[in-house]
């Protein structure tokens, strides 16, 4: 056990330093001999695999270990279609990462024959539950459509109702098609949009972006009329910062300037320590006037310190005399909350602006 730790350790350590035959030699070796190493399960789920490897992989994957058949998924050949349909069932969390990872049309009957077993959440969700989803959602089928919308039906009083409306929304946010947009548009209405698994090829969107800019051009009249919506609503400060910053750009590509940062002004209100930043980038670079008095009632309504010093940024940038005088008198009165590090903070970048005039 312990020559395995080790060697789990020092494989993991250089492994950004192996080279492809490197690599290739220490894949071989693990899946071809027995061996508990951590390093084979990583192997099997990040590594590249070549067509040498497929015979080993199977064999893992009829013994059952941990990652083989997520790998085996990975070379999308329908001769491993049995062994995928063999291992499938509600309760299998890896099988079912192996459909969505493979999505062979034979697979999809087997998973609507699971439906009412992966659905029945009387004792509250799981995480075969949720990856149940994530499987139906990545056919982007009509019949896939209405195993998600099962999903908004379910009674109010279900366990952890949220958790699970939230899982259907993410496996519709991760597996988009046009095809979701009324479902995506329907969970949307009801809730904010929280982090999104960060599922990001390298350079490529985030899933709250990809998803926000598609719903807009599927259907922009709804899609700005839900975003609306949102900025009204009272958990507003729940939506994940990637997904506010994807419906500003709507916004402001797509109404006037006067009506964008009314919302945008709205939001700036509402906005927690974390959402502000997002939002006050835009101000700042856009700076329009109504948002100057809105700035300044959230430096004088928060003891949140970085709420406060994100709201002086803000109103530095705009490069006003007036603006700044503003902020000393109501730093120097006490008006703006006791927080020693915000108060020093914002003395420091009043000096600052002053230089810079």
């Amino acid at each position: 056990m312990y020559e395995t730790r080790v060697a789990d350790c020092h494989l993991e350590s250089i492994d950004e330093a192996l080279t492809a035959v490197q690599r290739d030699r220490i894949l071989t070796w693990v899946l071809s001999n027995p061996n508990d190493l951590a390093t084979r399960r990583r192997a099997l789920q990040t590594w590249p695999l070549a067509s040498k490897h497929h015979a080993a992989v199977r064999t893992l994957a009829e013994r059952d270990v941990p990652g083989a058949l997520v790998a085996l998924a990975r070379y999308k050949d329908e001769a491993d279609v049995p062994l995928i349909l063999k291992k499938l069932k509600p309760d299998s969390y890896e099988a079912l990462v192996a459909v969505e990872t493979f999505r062979h049309k034979q697979l999809f009957p087997r998973l609507l024959r699971m439906k009412d077993k992966a659905l029945d959440f009387r004792e509250g969700w799981t995480n075969e539950g949720r990856q149940y989803l994530r499987a139906v959602a990545s056919f982007r089928t009509a019949a896939a459509r209405d195993v998600l919308a099962a999903v908004l039906k379910l009674p109010n009083e279900t366990k952890h109702r949220e958790y699970i409306m939230e899982f259907a929304f993410e496996a519709v946010a991760v597996h988009f098609d046009p095809l979701y947009t009324a479902l995506a548009l329907a969970y949307w209405r009801e809730r904010p949009i929280l982090n999104l698994p960060f599922e990001v090829e390298a350079g490529g969107p985030y899933p709250e972006d990809r998803l926000i800019a598609a719903l807009g051009k599927s259907d922009p009249k709804v899609t700005w009329e839900v975003i609306r919506r949102q900025f009204r609503r009272k958990d507003f400060h729940q939506h994940s910062e990637r997904a506010l910053e994807a419906m500003v750009r709507i916004v402001l590509r797509e109404r006037t300037r006067v009506e964008a940062f009314n919302l945008i002004g709205r939001g700036v209100w509402k906005a927690s320590a974390r959402q502000l930043p997002v939002l006050a980038k835009y101000m700042a670079a856009h700076k329009p006037e109504g948002a100057v008095p809105i700035l300044l009632r959230r430096l004088t309504t928060t003891r949140n310190g970085h709420v406060q010093v994100t709201a002086v940024e803000a109103l530095l940038a705009y490069g006003r005399k007036d603006v700044r005088e503003r902020i000393a008198s109501l730093l120097a009165s006490g008006a703006i909350p006791a927080n020693d590090w915000a108060r020093e903070a914002i003395r420091h970048r009043l000096k600052e602006a002053e230089k810079g005039e």
